[in-house]
């Protein structure tokens, strides 16, 4: 990924908790990424198991997004909706948005976590993106690593 260049961000992740009816997935980057000062339903695509997930509507088809724009957001579920253990989870961020690296190449963090229903935490992970000048010519992926113990 290009420093200060506008881009999209693919979270990946497989619990190995069920996330119940009104759970939540939360996503946190350094403060050194630029998010938009709000999101919206174009701005993000959810699937889980392989099913991508209706955010449309006021309420994001039941789903709430709070936090936005401070570089953490939580996804809440609806209380009709839960995430089987071993489902896989794909969170795209900045569909239309302006989501933006940050200006100095190196690894870059962020982390993932699942709640439940009470804002207990049931999983977290973290990983890191690696920002870099377009003509390194060198990338790499970084997987989530999962785990039960806290950030």
């Amino acid at each position: 990924m290009t420093p200060s260049a506008q881009a999209t961000y693919l979270l990946e992740f497989t619990p190995s908790v069920s996330v119940g009816a009104s759970g939540s997935i939360e996503v946190a980057m350094q403060t050194s990424f630029t998010w938009p000062s709000s999101l919206g339903t174009a701005d993000m695509e959810l699937t889980v198991n392989g099913v991508t997930q209706s955010l449309s509507g006021v309420l994001f088809g039941g789903y709430t997004i709070t936090n936005p724009g401070t570089n953490q957001l939580t996804l809440t579920l609806p209380s009709s909706t839960s995430i089987a253990a071993g489902s896989p989870v794909t969170l795209l961020l900045g569909r239309q948005a302006n989501f933006y690296n940050p200006s100095t190449s190196g690894n870059h963090s962020f982390s993932v976590a699942t709640r439940d229903a009470s804002g207990n935490l049931l999983e977290s992970g973290a990983g890191i993106i690696l920002v870099q000048d377009a003509r390194v010519g060198v990338s790499g992926e970084y997987p989530i690593v999962w785990g039960t113990s806290g950030p």
